[in-house]
């Protein structure tokens, strides 16, 4: 059987024009069957476009904070600098993916960007705006922990078949507002949002947490790729 393709962003410093991706990502879907491709920061349409038809499904990735500009809001004091490349890039081709009808997987900024895009907002800084009583994320990207509750019924809830499980944290924004179209899958105890997922037919997957880190020995986390990878299949 062909092994799927999974477009796969990066990471992009516009100061020295260098990509980066820690390998975790690519390793996620490759070993449950798919070949990942690199997908770099451009604003060339045709590739863009080449690089849609191209693959089965999109992985947008974590990393900095997404401009505040996409939902409709000013920047808060904590909200840390943007990558404007990298919006533009993403957001065009969550556009193209969506249009085609392709699988989408969002992961930590990932998945805060769809939401974004989606007409939802966010929280720019969780410690000073919502106060769970958790930790959310160390610095220097030492995982915090904590349970997770999935929304019973919810399509995610049949993927992973748990309704409670332990997940790393390392984020310091999360969804506020859901976007028309998305529903609450997963909080954290506190009530903070950790997944969402789309209400319609398509395969569309908003997590909070970083399953790319832990799919090696994490059961929950191996289910999600399966489940990734089988849909982009």
């Amino acid at each position: 059987m062909k092994r799927p393709l999974i477009g796969v962003t990066c990471r992009y410093n516009e100061e020295n024009e260098e990509i980066s991706l820690i390998p975790t990502y690519m390793n996620s879907v490759a070993v449950h069957g798919a070949v990942p491709i690199l997908l770099y920061c451009t604003e060339d349409e045709s590739l863009l476009r080449s690089w849609v038809d191209l693959c089965d499904g999109l992985m947008i990735s974590g990393g900095p904070d997404v401009d505040p500009s996409y939902y409709g809001e000013e920047r808060h004091e904590k909200c840390g600098p943007a990558c404007p490349s990298r919006d533009r890039t993403e957001s065009r081709l969550f556009e193209m993916f969506r249009e085609a009808g392709k699988p989408i997987l969002g992961i930590c900024r990932g998945a805060q960007l769809v939401n974004a895009l989606l007409g939802g907002t966010l929280y720019q800084d969780v410690p000073s705006q919502y106060n769970d009583g958790l930790v959310h994320s160390i610095p220097n990207l030492v995982p915090a922990w904590h349970s997770m509750n999935i929304v019973p019924g919810t399509r995610l809830h049949k993927i992973l078949g748990v309704e409670e499980c332990t997940v790393n944290s390392f984020h310091h924004q999360a969804v506020l507002k859901v976007a028309p179209g998305m529903r609450v899958a997963a909080n954290a105890p506190g009530g903070l949002i950790e997944a969402i997922e789309s209400t319609d037919d398509s395969w569309l997957f908003c997590i909070q947490w970083h399953p790319e880190r832990t799919f090696q020995d994490d059961e929950v986390s191996n289910k999600l790729f399966c489940a990734f990878v089988d849909a982009c299949r």
